[in-house]
């Protein structure tokens, strides 16, 4: 299956453009402001980079159709988030079409930097770099979709109240996932402790698998090299 070329310049600079997109998304996603034009921008970059990720990482038409399917419907949804308050039924449809179409961006870049063994190693960084990324972001919408449901599970160290949608919880989850856990954000319901536990598990594995992907791929590369030149010398 191809999800990126093997060796086109081309397409590694697309996976590149990919993260820089998503570095850019992340750091305007978990900024806070009142400005709605800000917010506004905010909402559009983000359904945008969810848009192009699938042609960002070459994927095949089927995916793009399938993918497409879920973007198109949550551009005007995420838009309408970030600048008004929407019914919560909304707000649920949106954190399930962007988890959605998290866990399809996960497959792709995960299958690509794993199991493409003719891809170059550059292409395969930056898609496994992506993958950690995009899972950040959808442990952080079940986060969300708990404090739609269920609010009140997180709590902050600055007796601020944790929102949906502020920026907190994807927060929340980039330090879970990378285990850093600074304290200033605490799950303390069993539901958002049971997931964050979930989330620094999975961190953990992702990076310990992508490693050693890695690490693999490049020794099968190199055996080939041995061999040929013990053959030379005997």
């Amino acid at each position: 299956m191809k999800y990126l070329s093997r060796s086109s310049a081309g397409e590694q600079i697309r996976s590149l453009i990919l993260l820089v997109a998503l570095i850019i998304l992340i750091l305007t996603s978990a900024g806070t402001t009142d400005n709605p034009s800000v917010k506004l921008f905010a909402g559009i970059f983000y359904s945008v980079v969810f848009c192009v990720a699938a042609y960002l990482i070459g994927a095949r038409r089927r995916w793009l159709i399938a993918y497409l399917a879920l973007a198109i419907p949550a551009l005007p949804i995420r838009i309408s988030l970030e600048l008004f308050d929407i019914p919560m039924e909304l707000a649920l449809t949106n954190a399930f079409l962007s988890g959605g179409l998290q866990l399809m961006m996960i497959y792709l870049v995960f299958h690509f930097s794993l199991f493409e063994w003719g891809a170059s190693k550059l292409d395969r960084i930056f898609a496994g770099i992506c993958g950690y990324l995009i899972l950040a972001l959808f442990w952080a919408t079940l986060y969300e979709v708990h404090e739609i449901l269920n609010p009140g599970g997180f709590a902050s160290s600055r007796d601020s109240q944790v929102g949906a949608t502020d920026g907190s919880l994807l927060y929340f989850s980039l330090v879970t996932l990378s285990t850093l856990g600074y304290g200033d954000i605490s799950p303390i319901t069993a539901q958002t402790r049971v997931l964050s536990a979930l989330e620094a598990v999975t961190g953990t594995l992702y990076l310990a698998v992508f490693v050693s992907a890695l690490v693999s791929g490049l020794h099968q590369r190199r055996q080939p090299e041995d061999t040929d030149l013990t053959k030379n010398f005997s």
